[in-house]
């Protein structure tokens, strides 16, 4: 045993004199910078790219075979232009543990990696060509079973050092590009069922979006190679500066655990913590923890979040289906939201009164995001305020693709009543949009005073609305607006102007001019019923059967309101109840069966109004006339009566 044992180590020191004579005769005879025209030759070959090694290829055998080299650069295809560069590389492997088909790396440095990527206008990048592979190479194995792939060698390395490095990428088809600077990399020693950090930090400047930000990441890994599976733990994220507009944007993602394999990811543990300012400049801040797992086998990703949006509670279900084609589903429900809260304030009195400001031009109301989006799911929001509205128990579904996206149905409560819908907004023909809703038993005071900061209108009932419009600015959208619109109210007011009593102050002035005024918040004429339809044709309103009834009135009137522009021009007649006993004073028993008009004109802020006491007069100046020209034919019927008799009377005779 002892003698087996001797020559044992006789045959292994031989051995292993043999290899270091290789290595020796190796060192001694090859200098790897001869073979770089060939290798350049090589790459050039078949690649049709130019391989640059400038400095000298220096090497290492013992104890570990490895090669340092200074700037290298690699070009475009058939181009003196670089796509990648580094200003040194450098790497060993250890030498016995090879012949165990173990790969035992010391630590692997890179400085200066430079990229360039591009995409072209055709969808190619500038690195296609590296990627395709011979036709021999595209097959598959054969194998004559369903064995499972032979395991992978085991990899000990000591770890990777980036440092300084640069990559770019451009978008020739969207205009978009993207640089991420200061690039480093840091990580552990990787080994087989062994713990390590791994640290990486980059600044990322970009346009379309513009994006400024500082990306951190440290996380720590566990390669288990034999089930090719890694697992990730303590993962911390962060993101740091502006992106599309915001500034002081604050993004932190956190997992406690990551099980990943070649057909699954799983996250555990996740924690979401965005801050950032809103248009109105107040914060908006987000916190929700949750789960995540990607299917990468079905090509399918969900995610499940419970937290708060600012001081609302949010809970969100969410859904990926094909990758290259994102199909995404969603449930969202939120509590109390205020969008009030993000939107920008209005132009305060004072800053309008500081003097004219110079004319600017309307900012863009974009809907190109809709052309490659693929979503649907659900909105549940238990109080909603927007532009001032208040809504309880509001549900929407949403369903957008190839660039259409429609809310149907939309559902909630509101101010006493409630309305249902469908809006829709389609980003291929010029942007268009759309709304169908119906409005039941509300309060139109407390909505209208809300909504426009004026209550024109008192009284419940319902308001049906069917209207479409299109463009790209505000203005667009109101002078394109047409379609339909029906009012029906009980018991409530016409605020701004008391009809019955200028009317009565006309009936003073019968045979003057007319009488005029000013919309005032303290008058208003009280109704029983009312209803009027509006008929709008690119941005300009029309109605023809308004319809009121006052305990002294009866109301009909017909006119315009020039929606683009803020203002109207309207005439409402006003007809005294012909049973008035009293009730209304002995001005408006004067009155009563005439139709007096009404015309209410200018902006929406200071409307006018006028009776015209001429009519007034000219109107009972007629009415008297025909009580005479009635009088006169009875007078005529009544004679020739009185005749007939008399020569009936002779004739008898």
């Amino acid at each position: 045993m002892k003698q087996a044992f001797k020559y044992l180590l006789l045959a292994l020191g031989g051995l292993l004199a043999l290899v270091l004579a290789i290595v020796a005769y190796i060192a001694a005879t090859f200098d790897p910078n001869e073979h770089k025209p060939r290798l350049i030759q090589l790459v050039k070959d078949q690649t049709a790219r130019t391989l640059t090694i400038p400095g000298d290829i220096r090497l290492t055998f013992f104890p570990r075979v490895g090669a340092e080299l200074g700037r290298v650069s690699l070009s475009e295809p058939r181009s003196e232009q670089v796509f990648a560069a580094a200003e040194q590389l450098r790497v060993s492997v250890a030498l016995l543990p090879l012949l165990a088909r173990n790969i035992r790396v010391e630590r692997v440095l890179v400085d200066g990696l430079e990229l360039k990527v591009r995409r072209e206008r055709d969808g190619r990048y500038n690195f296609d060509d590296l990627l395709a592979r011979s036709p021999a190479t595209d097959k598959p194995p054969a194998s004559a079973d369903n064995s499972p792939p032979a395991a992978l060698p085991q990899i000990d390395m000591a770890g990777i050092t980036m440092s300084n490095a640069r990559v770019s990428y451009s978008d020739a088809a969207s205009g978009q590009s993207l640089a991420v600077s200061q690039l480093s990399l840091n990580t552990g020693a990787i080994r087989d069922g062994q713990k390590a950090a791994l640290s990486l930090s980059a600044d990322i400047a970009g346009q379309q979006p513009a994006l400024a930000l500082k990306l951190a990441l440290r996380v720590n890994y566990t390669p288990a190679l034999a089930q090719r599976a890694l697992k990730l733990d303590q993962l911390d994220l962060s993101l740091g500066g502006k992106a599309a507009g915001l500034q002081d944007l604050q993004f932190t993602l956190g997992l406690a655990s990551v099980q990943a394999s070649a057909d699954k990811i799983e996250g555990q543990g996740l924690a979401l913590d965005l801050s950032a300012p809103g248009p109105a400049g107040e914060k908006l801040n987000l916190k929700a923890q949750g789960q995540a797992s990607v299917d990468l086998v079905r090509e399918a990703a969900q995610l499940t979040l419970g937290g708060t949006l600012d001081s609302t509670t949010l809970a969100l279900k969410a859904g990926v289906q094909n990758f290259a084609r994102p199909a995404t589903s969603f449930d969202l429900a939120l509590g109390v939201l205020d969008l009030d809260r993000y939107l920008p304030k209005p132009t305060t009195s004072a800053a309008a009164s500081a003097g004219p400001v110079p004319a600017r031009a309307e900012p863009n109301i974009s809907l190109a995001a809709l052309r490659g989006m693929d979503l649907r799911g659900t909105l549940k929001v238990a109080t909603l305020k927007v532009m001032n509205l208040k809504t309880t128990g509001l549900r929407l579904q949403l369903k957008a693709q190839n660039g259409l996206a429609e809310l149907n149905p939309v559902t909630a409560s509101l101010y006493g009543g409630g309305f249902n819908g469908r809006l829709l907004a389609d980003a291929n023909a010029g942007q268009r949009l759309g709304a169908r809703l119906d409005l039941r038993g509300i309060q139109i005071g407390p909505l209208m005073k809300d909504l426009l900061d004026r209550r024109p209108l008192e009284g419940r009932g319902n308001v049906a609305l069917d209207l479409t419009t299109g463009g790209s600015t505000v203005s667009q959208l109101k002078k394109r607006l047409n379609g339909t619109v029906g009012v029906q109210l009980g018991d409530g007011a016409i605020n701004g102007v008391d009809i019955a009593g200028a009317m009565r102050n006309a009936k003073a002035k019968l045979g003057g001019g007319g009488q005029e005024g000013t919309a005032g918040a303290q008058q208003k004429t009280d109704f029983s019923e009312f209803s009027a339809s509006l008929k709008i044709t690119d941005g300009v309103a029309r109605n023809d059967d308004l319809s009121a009834k006052t305990p002294l009135l009866r109301l009909g009137g017909a006119g315009t309101v020039y929606l683009a522009e803020g203002r109207l021009d309207y005439t409402v007649k006003a007809t005294v109840v012909p049973t008035l006993q009293g009730q209304g004073g002995p001005e408006l028993e004067q009155l009563r069966g005439l139709t007096i008009p009404v015309r209410l004109s200018g902006p929406y802020s200071d409307v006018k109004w006028k009776i015209d006491v001429a009519a007034i007069a000219g109107q009972r100046k007629q009415e008297a006339q025909q009580m005479l020209d009635a009088k006169k034919e009875a007078l005529k019927d009544k004679l020739k009566e009185s005749s007939g008799d008399k020569l009936r009377n002779l004739l008898k005779r």
